[in-house]
């Protein structure tokens, strides 16, 4: 029998969940431009983010977040939901929950990241994308990519929290439960954040760079390949700096959605009160 997930967790990724996503927009959109500007410093990515004011910086931040609606509601009841049913394993409840969030976001995230890439292309002057992704449609390139990431991205909060709070726990015994949670959520969602980056440039890239040519003179896992190498890789060999870089970028974007995602859903569970909970099990 699964449970079905009390009201406060409903409420979190109804409400909450979009709100989120709105908000870490200029991030999301700069990490967009760090997949096409491998050139470009973290400072220099974010002025281009915000050189004509906060509209283009939230340019489409509205798909995403009425996508974040469904999204957040996969996110947080329905993941807990696929752990009732897995028999309480974070894990397959995590892939479970990476297949259905991307299933939600795909289209909206690869249509902000066209919409991005257009805006750099109009100032530059060089061909745009003509055929945007429908935000609607939760099938394209690079769907396999976002799923991966999104696995990625989302054990950090699910899976490794718990391990990083009861380090936490050793170190400082005296930490408050609240401020322990938020720091163990914190630093899981840094260090899978980090570990995600590459994956989700190559997805930016697939959905934005790859979409834009006319002509593919190269197989798309070559010319991933050869992506990575060129982003990621000096002429000699050795680790670029925009390796660190965009860690950076995708370590501030995802880490700020989870951990505030995360606060929001357990203060609601914390404070909700006890007479407005339900046991129903389909």
């Amino acid at each position: 029998m699964v449970k079905i997930p009390d009201p406060p967790y409903i409420v979190a990724g109804v409400v909450g969940g979009p709100f989120v996503e709105y908000v870490v927009t200029p991030l999301r959109n700069g990490l967009t431009l760090g997949a096409l500007d491998k050139s470009a410093s973290v400072v220099g990515l974010y002025g281009q983010v915000f050189r004509n004011g906060l509209g283009d910086a939230f340019a489409g931040g509205i798909p995403m977040a009425k996508a974040g609606v469904p999204g957040f509601l996969v996110l947080g009841p329905a993941f807990h939901m696929f752990k009732d049913f897995t028999g309480g394993s974070s894990v397959a409840a995590v892939g479970l929950t990476a297949i259905s969030e991307s299933l939600v976001f795909y289209g909206a995230e690869s249509y902000n990241a066209q919409v991005t890439y257009n805006l750099k292309a109009l100032r530059n002057g060089t061909p745009r994308i003509t055929k945007l992704q429908n935000p609607l449609n939760p099938l394209g390139g690079g769907f396999g990519l976002n799923v991966s990431r999104n696995v990625l991205a989302m054990s950090g909060l699910r899976v490794f929290s718990k391990p990083c709070q009861d380090v936490i726990q050793q170190l400082k015994p005296d930490m408050s439960p609240t401020a322990r949670t938020v720091w163990g959520d914190l630093v899981a969602n840094v260090l899978v954040s980090a570990a995600s980056a590459p994956l989700h440039q190559l997805y930016q890239w697939s959905v934005t760079t790859r979409v834009a040519e006319t002509t593919h003179v190269e197989p798309f896992v070559k010319a991933a390949v050869n992506f990575l190498k060129a982003q990621y890789l000096t002429s000699s060999g050795s680790l670029s700096p925009v390796a660190g870089r965009d860690m950076f970028l995708r370590v501030v974007y995802n880490a700020t959605i989870f951990t505030m995602y995360g606060f929001i859903e357990r203060t609601l569970v914390a404070t909700w009160p006890s007479t407005l909970h339900w046991n129903h099990r389909l």
